[in-house]
């Protein structure tokens, strides 16, 4: 018997943690729990205008009322929005499961160059007779599309290398796949050959292998696809020039990602949040919230609005960490570059 090991697209639906950003209020009776929410208002706004003195008397009114009950409150202070992590690292250094999508996630989103290396030696027992990639170096398994567009462009994110041979092999299955040479049918009966293909265009894209003649056998509708597609859509015609009225439809496809937007308070999400939750191919709304800011930072008309979305994506994590395997990877790799580029003086003053 073959038993399927946990993949990056079982959600855990039992998750919960608290609404507070940067503090976790602890019982002291009770050490192992967090609470589920913070009493104390995170929003001063909730104050009439113009009263800020009131509410900072009302949350000192509080906090005494907190501590008479047994709560301790412990607040961190970070310079970057990256340093709030350790919940990532600390679940994907723990993560037991070992299908190769998932020891990549735990390679990138940890930043373990040697387990990377140990992953890329056994790349090529993963791999197809036309070198899609595999879950589990199985013989009668069969390459997975997503797998290997995955690979691929979280491997390109990260900087990090794969083998030549196997990347190759790799890119030409991939190809081979957008072009009709190579047939995959989906895991559910579902329409989703046109979102699959146009990931693996944007997988091939970062490494200079797409051509516009590729979105040829594609209806393109990106108002009607799921936000992973669209995400894939901007950021395959940022790599290539040479698609036909590519200034416009980049112009429609960043109106329609900004009009799936939704803030809920400090917490990001899309109108599109149902139909986005691509299980079958990795594809949940956390993927989606993190890949955006990394698309998103490529666009200088959006510079106002990336720090909001780096504090929506970061608020949508679960007892510290995104909903899967993937999407802590990307998440990571986000929150790194937002950074880089947000962040990189360091914080100064009284």
């Amino acid at each position: 018997f073959f038993f399927k090991q946990k993949t990056a697209y079982e959600i855990l639906t039992c998750d919960w943690s608290s609404d507070v950003c940067s503090s976790d209020l602890i019982r002291k009776s009770d050490h192992r729990h967090r609470s589920p929410r913070c009493p104390i208002p995170g929003d001063l706004g909730e104050s009439p205008r113009g009263s800020i003195a009131h509410a900072g008397a009302r949350i000192e009114a509080q906090l005494l009322e907190l501590r008479r009950q047994g709560w301790i409150l412990r607040i961190d202070l970070r310079e970057r929005l990256g340093d709030s992590l350790a919940g990532v690292r600390e679940y994907m250094s723990l993560y037991p499961f070992t299908c190769l999508e998932q020891r990549l996630s735990q390679a990138v989103a940890l930043r373990d160059e040697g387990l990377w290396r140990s992953v890329m030696n056994v790349l090529p027992s993963h791999l197809d007779r036309d070198g899609l990639a595999k879950y589990f170096a199985s013989d009668w398994l069969e390459g997975s599309d997503a797998l290997t567009a995955y690979i691929l462009a979280i491997a390109h994110e990260a900087g990090w290398t794969i083998p030549e041979s196997a990347a190759a092999r790799m890119r030409r299955g991939l190809a081979g796949f957008v072009e009709g040479r190579v047939l995959r049918y989906g895991r559910l009966p579902t329409a989703d050959l046109a979102i699959r293909k146009v990931a693996a265009i944007e997988a091939l894209a970062r490494y200079g292998d797409a051509t516009p003649a590729m979105f040829d056998a594609i209806s393109i509708e990106p108002n009607l696809w799921p936000t992973s597609a669209v995400l894939d859509w901007l950021s395959a015609l940022g790599r290539m020039p040479g698609v036909r009225d590519r200034a416009a439809r980049r112009a429609a496809a960043l109106q329609i990602l900004r009009s799936r937007l939704n803030f809920q308070g400090t917490t990001m999400r899309f109108a599109t949040e149902r139909s986005d939750a691509l299980w079958w191919l990795m594809i949940s709304g956390d993927v989606n919230a993190v890949r955006g800011l990394l698309v998103l930072l490529e666009e200088p008309a959006w510079r106002e609005d990336l720090p909001r979305i780096a504090r929506g994506a970061l608020e949508r994590r679960l007892r510290g960490h995104w909903n899967t395997t993937t999407a802590n990877a990307w998440g990571v790799l986000a929150l790194e570059r937002f950074s880089a580029k947000f962040e990189a003086s360091p914080v100064t003053g009284a």
